[in-house]
């Protein structure tokens, strides 16, 4: 009777481990999926800034020669919000200008007569990336191009509001402490960043 007790009680915490152990698996892959999605998503962002900033610049509202500066976005519920650009790095043309924060932007809103060059930048993300439905991005310009950008889905308020969190230092380095995982960071929340940041820890 006790060889029979003792031999459930190993089986029961054979099963328990096992369980476990799987669901560790699990919990690791699904992280892992995460921020490669999110990954997928700083790409297109990037993709779609590069280009933007490509055309502003033929259209004398780009960068200037020289300048760097990071400029903020937010989505809620499908709603975009591109926070004011630091005008000291750009141009401004006689029909568009930057500096004024622009919220409510949707896909296939018009351009036309659109004066307002973070209003222009909304339009083309919400256009280009339709899907998206909520999140936070962080992107890096200088010299008339978007060398990095951060996107996160765990929130949707501005990255420079959240503490532990990567930085332009840590983007110019190309590496980051992030809590134990490439793309997490405490409280287990997934950040995606083209290029890719490697683990500095």
């Amino acid at each position: 009777m006790k060889n029979n007790k003792l031999a459930l009680l190993v089986a029961f915490f054979v099963s328990c481990t096992l369980a476990f152990s799987g669901c560790s698996k699990i919990i690791g892959f699904v992280s892992d999926s995460s921020v490669t999605s999110a990954d997928l998503t700083a790409s297109d962002v990037r993709k779609t800034i590069v280009n933007f900033l490509s055309d502003a610049d033929a259209a004398g509202y780009g960068m200037l020669e020289g300048a760097e500066t990071v400029i903020e976005i937010t989505v809620d519920n499908s709603s975009w919000t591109v926070y004011a650009a630091d005008v000291s790095s750009f141009k401004q043309s006689e029909s568009v200008t930057w500096g004024t924060e622009q919220d409510g932007i949707k896909a296939n809103e018009s351009k036309e007569s659109v004066s307002s060059a973070e209003r222009l930048l909304g339009i083309s993300l919400a256009n280009n990336l339709a899907e998206l439905e909520k999140g936070s991005i962080f992107a890096y310009c200088k010299n008339g191009n978007c060398l990095n950008t951060l996107y996160s889905s765990d929130f949707t308020d501005k990255f420079s509001l959240h503490s532990d969190v990567p930085t332009v230092t840590d983007l110019k380095s190309g590496s980051f402490a992030w809590n134990g995982s490439d793309g997490v960071i405490n409280g287990g929340y997934i950040i995606g960043s083209n290029p890719k940041l490697i683990n500095a820890a």
